[in-house]
C-alpha cells in the first residue's frame, strides 16, 4: 500500500529537516561544542548537537518500519531482499568503499589520510571500516544503513510476531536490544524498537494524523526535555530517543502547511544523497578550512559548516543528476527522479544521525 497525501508530505518535509539536523550533529566531530569558549553560545550550540537532532535517527527509524510494513513487503521475501539490496546495500558499498580506498590511496600516495591509519588496524578494524562489522564504518553515519539492512532480514520475523503477538513482541525486543544482548548484531540498540513501533502503527492502522491536535504541547515537551538534558544533566537522553517520534511527529502537523515546510517538502529528493556524502564533505571543509588559516573560524565552523555542506552538496546532485542520470541513480540507490517521486508520493525513509556518545559499539573514527 503507497502511503500517499498528507502523511507522505510530512515524511518529505521531516526526512529533509531530520537529515539536516544529522549535519549539524556531525560537526561536533570536528568542533565540540565543550571546545567553545564559556558562555551562551556553546550551550545553545549543544542544545541542537546534544538534544534535539540526537531524536533524528529514532523518528526515521519508525518511519522506515512504517513504510516497510504498510508495503506487505516483510510478507514478500524476495521483493523485500531485492529491493533493499538495490537502494540501500549498493549505497553502502559504493560510498562507504569508495572513501575507504581514497583515503587507503591518500595514504600511499601522499602518506597521510584523512580517517584512517594503516599501520595500526589490525584485520577486526580493517573489517569495520569497510563493512561495519564490529563498529562504524569509514563512512561513519552509514551505520544507520548496516542496522538498516539487519532489521530488513530481520523485517519478515518481526512481521510474524506483530500479527501474534504484538505488545510481548515490543517488550522482548527491547529487552534484547536495549541492553545490548544482541551483541554485535545491532550497533544502535534503539533503532529496532522504533522499527517495531513503525510496524505496530502500521499494521494496526493507526490514524497518523489522530495526535496532530496535540502539536504544540508536544513542542513544549520535547523543547523542556531537550533543555534538561541539555543544561540540568538529567539522564533521560536514552528515554527521550524512545519517545521522541510521538512528539516530533504531530509538531510537523503545524509546520507542513507552512511556506517553510512546503520548502522542506520540495528538498526532500536531496535527503539521501546528502546523508550518504556529508561526512567526507565536512572532513574536507574542515582540512581545508584548517590548512588555508582558518579563514571560518573555530567557533563559527558548526553554524556555517551544515549550510555550506548542504549547499554544495544539493549543487553536486543537480550536476551529477543532469550529466549521468542512470549511473547517478544507480549508485544512489536507484531512487526515482524528482518528477516521478512528486508524481507518487511514496515515502521511504532515510538514514538518520550519529549514535549518542554513551553508546559504546560504535565510536568516531
Amino acid at each position: 500500500m503507497a502511503i500517499t497525501g498528507p502523511i507522505s508530505q510530512r515524511i518529505d518535509m521531516l526526512r529533509f529537516l531530520m537529515i539536516f539536523g544529522v549535519v549539524v550533529v556531525h560537526t561536533q566531530i570536528f568542533a565540540p561544542a565543550n571546545a567553545m569558549p564559556y558562555g551562551w553560545y556553546p550551550d545553545i550550540l549543544a542544545f541542537f548537537q546534544d538534544a534535539v537532532f540526537r531524536c533524528t535517527v529514532p523518528l526515521l527509524s519508525l518511519v522506515s518500519g512504517y513504510c516497510l510494513y504498510m508495503s506487505g513487503l516483510d510478507t514478500r521475501i524476495r521483493d523485500l531482499i531485492v529491493r533493499k539490496a538495490r537502494t540501500l546495500l549498493v549505497p553502502f558499498l559504493v560510498f562507504n568503499l569508495g572513501l575507504l580506498l581514497a583515503d587507503f590511496l591518500a595514504y600511499q600516495v601522499a602518506g597521510r589520510s584523512l580517517v584512517l591509519d594503516p599501520p595500526a588496524m589490525d584485520t577486526q578494524a580493517w573489517l569495520s571500516a569497510a563493512f561495519a562489522i564490529y563498529s562504524s564504518p569509514i563512512n561513519f553515519p552509514l551505520y544507520f544503513l548496516r542496522d538498516l539492512m539487519v532489521l530488513v532480514v530481520l523485517a519478515p520475523l518481526f512481521g510474524w510476531i506483530l500479527r501474534r503477538a504484538a505488545l510481548p513482541g515490543l517488550i522482548g525486543i527491547a529487552a534484547l536490544f536495549l541492553t545490548d544482548m544482541d551483541g554485535y548484531l545491532i550497533l544502535r540498540g534503539d533503532m529496532p524498537v522504533e522499527f517495531y513501533l513503525g510496524g505496530m502503527l502500521a499494521l494496526r492502522k493507526v490514524d497518523l494524523a489522530r495526535a496532530d491536535k496535540y502539536a504544540y504541547p508536544a513542542l513544549g515537551v520535547f523543547l523542556a526535555a531537550c533543555v534538561g538534558v541539555t543544561w540540568f544533566d538529567w539522564p533521560i537522553l536514552l528515554p527521550l530517543r524512545i519517545v521522541s517520534p510521538f512528539l516530533i511527529w504531530p509538531i510537523g502537523a503545524a509546520l507542513v502547511a507552512t511556506a517553510a515546510g512546503q520548502w522542506l517538502i520540495r528538498q526532500s529528493r536531496y535527503s539521501f544523497f546528502i546523508f550518504i556524502t556529508h561526512a567526507p564533505v565536512l572532513m574536507v571543509l574542515w582540512t581545508a578550512n584548517k590548512y588555508a588559516g582558518r579563514p571560518l573560524p573555530e567557533h563559527a565552523f558548526p553554524v556555517i559548516a551544515p549550510f555550506l555542506a548542504v549547499a554544495l552538496l544539493i549543487a553536486i546532485y543537480r550536476v551529477a543528476a543532469s550529466v549521468a542520470p542512470v549511473s547517478f541513480a544507480m549508485v544512489t540507490g536507484a531512487r526515482a527522479s524528482a518528477k516521478v517521486r512528486r508524481e507518487r508520493r511514496v515515502a521511504s525513509a532515510a538514514p538518520g544521525m550519529w549514535p549518542a556518545e554513551n553508546e559504546r559499539r560504535v565510536a568516531v573514527l
